[in-house]
């Protein structure tokens, strides 16, 4: 019985250890509370009621805050999804107190966001003790709320699809949704790319509402939009009889837009805009019948543009940018011909690199730039020429047909008067 009885005092003593260094560990925890600066509090409480907007115009953030001290400083902070850094609104004005209420409204006319994106926004407060507080982060979608927009959503194979129109009725919506799954696996054929677990478009009444919407600054002849980092396109498309026409011209080629993005690592401005609108162009299920016209026209006029000036973003004037998008699909074209799919591939997989746009073609082709450019307007040349033999053989042929449609009149009153003397 002896070994318990030892055993139990040593417990108790133990015990009574236990709670002499727990009482001693609290009384420390206060005197350093105690003498720690302020700042090292912090009596501020913030609050953040929803914020508002008026599209195009401004928005407008709310904040209301209370401190045991007199609050000095406000800081607003958003990012707008798919950008890396945060908008900062520092020192925003206000009256200084212990309670403040703001409300900020903060143009748009100059600081464009994109329709459609989700926006995340917070406050950063402080007081002149040293307290600081940062509030939780907000939601907020800029949704172009100048419409009543019509909503479907449907998944087809891994893609959560949802089309958004103004005019028209389901058929309008059910037709782009039908253009659109059907594009991606087309085009995906080729490219291989991951492909985007959802995808938005969004299809304002006309081209002129959509650039409303964009603020293009320029691009006034635009039709068309890709936003890959919000997985959404958007175009401008009238409910009329040619509906289904330029579905098939526009979404195709915004689609494509997506798929590289996706193909080369979720990055934009890597591949050259001769490639990526080469491509974009190309994949239309009903492309520009003038397309290959302008860039006859550019040949025969020595006015094709350099391809190492395709390097670069297409020019703002309409026509000089409309064979520059020409020109680009051309030259893909000429690429898909000579050396199949697989070096679309191989392109968009060394400018994924970050590579220079000449490096990528030498990386791939195996010439520079300039080589590209120069075998390219020889095939053109060569087809030129071809196109005129057909085309002047087409007139020898005509004369020749119209010589004999003449002649059988003829023939034919010959062969009477043959038969009387018989």
């Amino acid at each position: 019985m002896t070994p318990n009885r030892t055993h139990s005092h040593d417990s108790d003593d133990r015990s009574i250890v236990r709670k002499a260094t727990s009482a001693l560990a609290a009384v420390l925890i206060t005197a350093i509370i105690l003498v720690s600066p302020v700042s090292a509090q912090t009596g501020v409480v913030v609050q953040v009621p929803d914020a508002e907007y008026s599209f195009g115009q401004h928005i407008t953030f709310f904040l209301k805050a209370t401190s045991e001290a007199t609050i000095t400083q406000v800081n607003l902070f958003f990012r707008v999804q798919g950008e890396t850094d945060a908008t900062v609104v520092p020192s925003i004005p206000f009256d200084p107190g212990l309670e403040v209420s703001i409300e900020y409204a903060y143009s748009l006319v100059e600081h464009n966001v994109p329709p459609f994106a989700p926006i995340t926004y917070w406050w950063e407060v402080h007081d002149e003790a040293g307290g600081y507080a940062r509030s939780e982060d907000r939601l907020l979608y800029y949704a172009d709320n100048r419409y009543e927009w019509q909503h479907i959503r449907e998944k087809r194979q891994d893609v959560n699809w949802g089309v958004s129109w103004v005019k028209g009725d389901a058929s309008f919506g059910q037709a782009a949704l039908d253009v659109a799954a059907a594009s991606l696996d087309e085009i995906n054929r080729e490219l291989r790319a991951p492909v985007p677990g959802d995808i938005q478009i969004y299809i304002y009444p006309k081209e002129e509402d959509l650039r409303s919407a964009l603020n293009l600054s320029g691009y006034d002849w635009a039709g068309g939009q890709a936003r890959p980092e919000l997985g959404a396109i958007l175009v401008g498309i009238a409910d009329d009889t040619v509906a289904k026409g330029e579905m098939e011209r526009l979404i195709p080629h915004e689609l494509t837009h997506l798929l590289v993005y996706e193909k080369i690592g979720r990055t934009l401005g890597r591949v050259p805009p001769w490639l990526d609108e080469g491509l974009a162009s190309l994949n239309e299920r009903r492309p520009d019948p003038d397309r290959k016209v302008l860039v006859e026209q550019a040949l025969n006029q020595d006015r094709l543009i350099p391809l190492q000036v395709l390097c670069a973003p297409f020019p703002m004037d309409e026509n000089a940018a409309r064979l520059a998008y020409a020109q680009s699909a051309s030259v893909v074209g000429y690429l898909r011909e000579e050396y199949g799919s697989q070096v679309i591939r191989d392109l968009l997989a060394a400018y994924a690199d970050d590579i220079s746009c000449d490096a990528g073609v030498s990386r791939v082709l195996g010439k520079d730039l300039h080589a590209l450019d120069s075998s390219w307007r020889a095939e053109l040349s060569h087809q030129g020429q071809a196109v005129t033999v057909l085309k002047n053989s087409q007139v020898w042929l005509a004369l020749w047909l119209l010589t004999v449609l003449l002649a059988l009149p003829l023939l034919g009153v010959l062969r009477q008067g043959s038969q009387k003397h018989e």
